[in-house]
Formats: structure tokens, sequence, C-alpha cells
């Protein structure tokens, strides 16, 4: 058990710090900056083109959106198509107090959680907006399913809140009572 807990740890730790490094990008930061001051189409272009490379680096990043210091979407790029989404598709992202902070996770269709967390960008000591950078929680998945260890009857559990007071639920199918996944 605590192996698994370990592992979890290090995985939120992992998630936390990619979103970190890419949101600590200078040309990236630097860009927002000068699209903010100018909206020259040519800072946006900058952005695209680390966030393309950022996502394509990443094993489980599949969304990095940046929003600009009013909390507007500048831009959004996915995994393998590096389109724009529709500004509607992630949540607010308001900037964070600290660097990086965990944002919640939602879940699309059949598939693994989306685990979000929120980076703070600055740049000449300023705020100039933030990252959201979205993983798809496969290995949360993969820890969870694996049973080694815990015997006949154990397993390992992930609860988060509901959105917006709903109740809480687990990220992952459970081993005796697949009832318990919403």
């Amino acid at each position: 058990a605590d192996a698994k807990a370990d592992a979890l740890h290090w995985m939120v730790v992992g998630w936390r710090d990619r979103a970190d490094l890419i949101a600590s990008r200078t040309q990236l930061r630097v860009s927002l900056d000068e699209y903010d001051r100018t909206k020259n189409p040519a800072a946006v272009e900058r952005m695209r083109g680390i966030l393309r490379d950022a996502i394509e680096a990443s094993r489980s990043a599949t969304v990095l959106q940046v929003h600009d210091a009013e909390d507007r979407v500048v831009l959004s790029v996915t995994r393998g198509t590096g389109t724009v989404l529709d500004a509607g598709s992630i949540a607010s992202a308001p900037t964070p107090a600290a660097e990086t902070e965990y944002a919640g996770v939602a879940f699309e269709g059949k598939g693994p959680p989306q685990v979000r967390f929120v980076s703070r960008m600055e740049s000449a000591d300023h705020a100039v907006g933030s990252l959201v950078t979205v993983f798809d929680a496969s290995e949360l998945l993969e820890l969870t399913a694996d049973y080694h260890g815990l015997g006949n009857t154990g397993e390992t559990l992930v609860i988060a809140p509901g959105p917006d007071g709903a109740p809480p639920r687990t990220l992952h199918p459970t081993r005796h009572d697949p009832g318990l996944e919403a």
C-alpha cells in the first residue's frame, strides 16, 4: 500500500513538474507578454510552435492552453493536431498565486481522467497570464489496476471531489464494485 501511495505521489509531482517546466520557457512567457502589449499575431505563432514542441515531447500532456492576464484564451494546442480549440473547451483558469497548482480533473467520455494544472507565467517580474496543462491520466489507471501485493481483497482508490459541490468520485474503475465509478 505504501508503494502505491508513493507511486501516486510521484505521478502527481511529475505532472506538476512538467506543467511548470513548459510554463517556465522564456520565449513562451516573453511572447505572451508581447502579445498582451501589441496583439502581434507573430507572437501567437511563436507560442504555437513552442506548445506544439512541448506537447509532442510529453508522454501524457493532451492540451496546452495559454490564457492572458485577463484570463482570456489566447491559444490552445492539442496532442497530434496542433489545432486551436474552442475557447469554451477548458473552463476558466485564473492565474494562480503559486507557480503551478492542481486545477481539477475532468472525464471525457469513456477515456481516462484528464488532470489539469494551471501555471503562473511571469515576464519581467509581472504576471502575463497562465498556462493550463491537461494530462491524460492513463498511468493512474495502470497503477490502480495493478493489485500485486494487495491480496484478494485489497485495491487502490483515488477519489477526487466532484465539480461544483457534486459528490466525490473514484477516478478509475474499482476492483469489487464497478458501480462506484461515476
